[in-house]
């Protein structure tokens, strides 16, 4: 998972200031999802009918914790070392009990005599959606933010001087009827100062990367 988020970083490139704030968000749904994961599991532990000694709520929780927690933290053990069987098979069994009590609650919704369909449409949301879905890609996400937030963060410090240089091109556009956009395509990132005459209210003076031009106002 590590590596798959290390080649994604490298992959991305310039893109990374599209794509880390969509994998951010990404992890958000992930999350959520994820709770409602918790939640079902809770549910279908209670459904269980062994005898519990402690509160069936904490003791639910914390094994729907432990359930979907195990797997993700094991996936990127794993993906650091894919030698270390035992971390998959950890993982997996995880799963597998996260996924018989998810389905020991859904499987409810379809009545007191669920067909065989309704038994494989309520396993591939429990795997696809909920178990393995957001599990996975929750893994995936936490490793792209961690390898590209070095990459990110470079290309934000440049992107915000960029972003105020095509501000001022705007604004400068905007005073010389579009002339200056012209030279700020041509340019990439100018250095630019900008100077209103103020004895000619006709004119406006720009210096782009260091040679003064001047533009008339369009009335």
């Amino acid at each position: 998972m590590a590596n798959a988020a290390r080649q994604a970083v490298n992959s991305t490139s310039g893109f990374i200031l599209i794509a880390y704030p969509l994998t951010f968000l990404i992890m958000i749904f992930c999350l959520r999802l994820n709770w409602e994961d918790v939640q079902t599991t809770v549910a279908g532990y209670k459904i269980i009918g062994t005898d519990k000694v402690g509160d069936p709520d904490q003791l639910g929780y914390a094994v729907a914790f432990l359930l979907s927690a195990t797997p993700v933290a094991m996936g990127y053990w794993y993906s650091r070392n894919t030698d270390n069987i035992l971390v998959l098979m950890g993982a997996i069994i995880c799963l597998v009990i996260d996924v018989c009590y998810d389905m020991s609650f859904k499987i409810g919704g379809f009545g007191d005599n669920p067909t065989n369909n309704q038994y494989i449409i309520t396993l591939a949301e429990t795997l696809g959606v909920y178990t393995i879905g957001t599990e996975i890609l929750l893994a995936w996400c936490l490793g792209f933010l961690k390898e590209g937030l070095v990459e990110f963060s470079a290309a934000l410090i440049l992107f915000i001087p960029s972003l105020f240089t095509l501000v001022g091109a705007i604004v400068t556009g905007f005073l010389t009827g579009g002339g200056y956009l012209m030279d700020v395509a041509k340019q990439f990132a100018p250095k630019m100062n900008l100077n209103i005459n103020p004895d000619d209210e006709q004119t406006v003076n720009v210096t782009v990367n260091g040679k003064p031009q001047t533009y008339e106002q369009k009335r």
